[in-house]
């Protein structure tokens, strides 16, 4: 059913007795649901340097104004460029809209579950907020109910009709709680674990403290955190995705220096103890777009994914380190949709997630 999960509790008034122990359980529940954070004092960025990039062929797109997507019918993201994958994408989801509390209309990023075939999406109350909430779709449910896109389009939070209800049965949603921007939840497949990085700020200090989370996926809300630090000129990015072997990556552009405008990427690992990553030496000459917007990784082809506006490239795994130009895969797309997240099935396809309104295409065959 669609519903908000929290502590929410009925005092039934009987004897004294019964009381007290209504209370106790109260507390105990309210205790154990809380997030704990671990801060790890120790610079978390083993010694690396970053010392050359791969010349990757320059398909970068600049900003642009954003369009919106149709709501009456799917919509279709072609290639207009490419050097490694052509690829089509096509409506799979139009996620419904809500403008009343909590708002449906700003998803940032989302993760999929494959084992149950869940698939969650991070949004926030509006643009530019560090609150937000997770919503649960049950796919599998959402194919056996016959549920269409364009029934999820125009899906209500409250309703009567068989459909509606239906609808209601495969949707689960959170409360609100501290996101960051969003961009960055992600499942790892080893732990069965969703993360996602609580980074309230877009521009903080190199140095400075990052927080990912681990997000229950009961509640829906984080029930562990660790708090650290990469170096003293190093910060933590905005982006996050887990392999098959549940390393971490996140990537970032460079701001200035000898490999300027590059794309940095970084290897590691999180758990709700500690936390390590180490800078892969070699990064790519020639970022997707202006606009970074998300890292995934596909586990059929092994390669890591980099979402920007407009355009998104991939490496893969193994070559990390040592990637000639061939091994950069690169395309780009006719639309003036804002990407968001990418995700990817058992069998290798890719799932995009789209603002304006929120939707969720695959691709039409392997990615």
């Amino acid at each position: 059913m669609i519903k908000a999960e929290g502590n929410k509790f009925r005092v039934v008034r009987l004897a004294a007795v019964a009381a007290l122990v209504c209370v106790l359980v109260m507390c105990t529940v309210i205790s154990a649901s809380a997030a704990s954070t671990v801060t790890q004092s120790d610079w978390c960025l083993s010694p690396s340097a970053y010392t050359s990039v791969v010349d990757n062929k320059d398909f970068h797109v600049n900003s642009y104004k954003y369009g919106a997507g149709k709501r009456d019918e799917a919509n279709v993201i072609e290639t207009s460029q490419s050097d490694g994958k052509k690829v089509t994408f096509k409506t799979k989801y139009l996620l419904p809209i809500n403008f009343k509390t909590p708002r449906w209309s700003n998803p940032q990023s989302m993760a999929m579950d494959e084992n149950t075939g869940y698939l969650y999406v991070l949004y926030t109350t509006k643009a530019d907020s560090n609150t937000g909430w997770i919503a649960r779709y049950d796919t599998k449910k959402l194919a056996k109910n016959k549920i269409s896109y364009k029934d999820l389009a125009t899906a209500k939070l409250s309703g009567d009709s068989a459909l509606e209800k239906k609808m209601r049965d495969c949707i689960k949603y959170g409360p609100q709680f501290t996101t960051g921007h969003g961009q960055s939840l992600s499942f790892n497949p080893v732990t069965k674990e969703l993360w996602e990085i609580k980074d309230t700020s877009m521009s903080v200090n190199p140095g400075a403290y990052a927080t990912v989370q681990r997000i229950n996926k009961s509640t829906l809300k984080p029930d562990a955190a660790i708090k650290f630090r990469l170096k003293s000129t190093v910060t933590m990015g905005h982006n996050l995705t887990f392999d098959s072997s549940g390393n971490a990556y996140f990537y970032t552009y460079t701001g200035s220096g000898e490999f300027e405008d590059s794309l940095k990427i970084y290897k590691g690992w999180i758990s709700t103890s500690a936390v390590n990553f180490e800078l892969i030496p070699q990064g790519l000459k020639n970022s997707p777009g202006s606009h970074s917007q998300g890292i995934g990784y596909n586990p059929v082809s092994d390669r890591l994914v980099f979402v920007a506006d407009g355009c998104i490239s991939s490496v893969p795994v193994d070559k990390l380190g040592h990637l000639s130009p061939s091994d950069v895969w690169q395309t780009k797309f006719k639309t003036n949709r804002e990407f968001e997240s990418v995700t990817f099935d058992k069998d290798g396809h890719a799932y995009l997630l789209t603002n304006r309104g929120p939707e969720i295409f695959r691709s039409t065959g392997v990615y």
